[in-house]
């Protein structure tokens, strides 16, 4: 059973609280400004994945290039698996824990405002509270949600007379939300949706896959008071 610790402290998720950070046009996510200038090393983190399989709109990409099986489960593996890798190749934490299975029975759903026009549903722990079980023991918890992944292509070339001269590329593309929450104090620290569009030079294969993992983790990092957001990998 997961045990409730409340605090002192006062959440108060206001736009008077936060900076927002952008990474392009396509990825928003929100730094609260409590963290904007900490610097936090060494610190545990436990992840706690909120969607049961991701959604992904080329399911034969999965086939070929990771195996094959029921798509969404290889793929829900294979992301689990370097997710994690992922964070603890980041040098920003002292221990990384993921937690593929998690019960949201005492977790909330919220509604968090990123900008004017665009809002974020997620479960979240209750206000001011910390979550600590056998598999929840950390400074932090990165939940994750709805994952998902798609091959596109976008126009390339040169726009003459409102037309585009040349061809088009294809893209590998994850989008995935995220909230990050201080364990210790009951408070939000970051949430947001994260992009990525992948050019693929080549046909799709295992390594495109491994880079837009890690894209995605490193965009959700630049929201947060960890040494990867610094700049700095912790040696």
């Amino acid at each position: 059973m997961i045990k409730f610790y409340y605090l002192k402290t006062l959440y108060l998720p206001t736009l008077a609280l936060v900076s927002l950070l952008f990474i392009g046009c396509v990825n928003t996510a929100v730094l609260l400004k409590d963290y904007d200038d900490k610097k936090l090393y060494g610190k545990n983190i436990t992840v706690i994945k909120l969607f049961n399989k991701p959604t992904i709109s080329n399911p034969e990409d999965i086939v070929d290039n990771l195996g094959a099986g029921v798509p969404e489960d290889v793929y829900n593996s294979f992301f689990n698996q370097h997710a994690a890798d992922e964070l603890k190749k980041s040098n920003s934490f002292g221990k990384v824990v993921y937690v593929n299975q998690f019960s949201n029975s005492n977790l909330e759903p919220k509604v968090l405002k990123i900008n004017r026009n665009t809002k974020m549903k997620i479960l979240l722990p209750k206000e001011n509270t910390t979550l600590e079980n056998d598999s929840v023991k950390s400074d932090f918890i990165l939940f994750l949600d709805n994952l998902q992944v798609s091959r596109i292509s976008v126009q390339s070339g040169t726009f003459i007379d409102k037309a585009c001269a040349g061809g088009s590329i294809g893209k590998l593309m994850h989008q995935i939300n995220f909230a990050i929450w201080d364990n210790v104090n009951g408070k939000l620290v970051s949430y947001g949706k994260v992009i990525d569009k992948s050019d693929l030079l080549v046909e799709v294969n295992r390594s495109y896959w491994e880079y837009s993992i890690h894209c995605i983790i490193s965009k959700i990092l630049d929201y947060s008071p960890f040494p990867a957001r610094l700049g700095n990998n912790g040696n």
